[in-house]
Formats: structure tokens, sequence, C-alpha cells
């Protein structure tokens, strides 16, 4: 009996993204895919049920921190391997995700062929990064890039701003998130003095895709 192949879990709250990772990754012949999930509770329900090699997680997961759930999904498998894929820049939110021990982070603009690259990266023990983040690094070290404005917010405070900047209000978020809209409202370390601005803020880093 031969060895059994490296089992894959999709993460990702849209199906048609699932449907197109799986025949993308179901026709290398190299990888099972075990299961798919569409929320942060069905991922954690699937990695402790089909017990997976490997996760595809998607960044933004109903509006939940991919860096909170890569960290709880590994509480639960630690072996686990989690390659983050994401439309949201690299710049700010790769380190973030490596931090909460993601072994690789793409964006959803990248050839899909990528994805199955990725894959074999991660099954040779490496870390997964473009080469545009790379680069992206290097140019930091030289001067501040846009993405420093936002190093110092916590994981939680950058998804609510980001919620924010998606249109959702402070009381949205404070409902699904189970924090006060007191608590929303204070975040000030980007030295904003109104909510109105740091609604304008949120809005603008949504815009230029950040």
């Amino acid at each position: 009996m031969g060895a059994s192949l490296p089992r894959v879990l999709i993460v990702d709250d849209h199906p048609v993204v699932r449907m197109g990772l799986r025949a993308l990754i179901e026709q290398t012949g190299r990888y099972e895919v075990v299961g798919e999930a569409g929320t942060p509770a069905e991922a954690m329900q699937a990695t402790v049920r089909a017990r997976p090699d490997i996760m595809i997680l998607d960044l933004m997961l109903g509006g939940r921190s991919g860096a909170d759930l890569v960290a709880q999904c590994l509480a639960a498998a630690p072996a686990l391997n989690i390659l983050v894929l994401s439309q949201h820049d690299e710049a700010l939110h790769a380190e973030r995700v490596l931090k909460s021990g993601a072994r690789g982070y793409l964006m959803k603009g990248a050839e899909l062929d990528g994805v199955v690259q990725a894959l074999d990266a991660l099954q040779r023990g490496e870390i997964v990064l473009s080469p545009r983040m790379n680069t992206r690094i290097l140019a930091r070290r030289l001067h501040d890039g846009p993405a420093e404005r936002y190093a110092d917010l916590s994981n939680r405070e950058m998804q609510i701003f980001m919620l924010i900047g998606a249109g959702m209000t402070t009381g949205q978020i404070a409902g699904d998130l189970n924090l006060s809209p007191k608590t929303v409202g204070a975040k000030t370390k980007l030295g904003l003095e109104t909510a109105s601005e740091l609604e304008r803020e949120a809005l603008l880093y949504v815009e230029r895709g950040e």
C-alpha cells in the first residue's frame, strides 16, 4: 500500500473560491482535499475531524481576524501547516500571521499555480512568501512605508480597523465581536482625534487595498 497523500483543508467564505482551489489541488494528484469550511467554527471543527496536514486559510473570515484563527487552529493541531491566501496586502499582514504560527502567505491575485507550488514548499519545510514581500521588507528598511503607520496596532485593533473600512458601524462591530461600542471607538494609536477621522482613515486604507 502506497503512502497516503498530504491532506488539505480549504477555509474560505466564498464557495466559488473553495471550488476553484479544490479543483486545482486535486488535479495535481499529489494532495487530497479532505474538507472545506466557510466560517471560523467550521474551520475549527474540520481541523479536529479531518486532521489535515495543510490548511489554506482566508485572512478575513466572516469578519474575524485570520491571525487569531491561525493561533486557535494550531492550538488544536500543533503540526498543522497553515498557508494564508488573501486579497489583503502581505506587506502588513504577512508578518502578523507568521508570528501567529502560519507557514506562508500568498496574495489571491497571484497565479493559481503559485498555490500548488506553495503547498510543495510547505511539504519541504519551507516558509512561503512572495518575492514581492521580500522586496517590500527591504524597502521598509530603507524608509518607512505606509504599512509602518499601522504596525503598532494589535491583531484585534487591526481587525476592527478593517471592518470600519468595509463600512460596518461601531455598533455592528461591537455586536459581532462582543465588545462595547466605547471599546471599538477608542482606537487612537493612529493619532486620530475623532471617530470620523478614524472612519475616513479606514475607508482610505481599504480603498488602497493595503
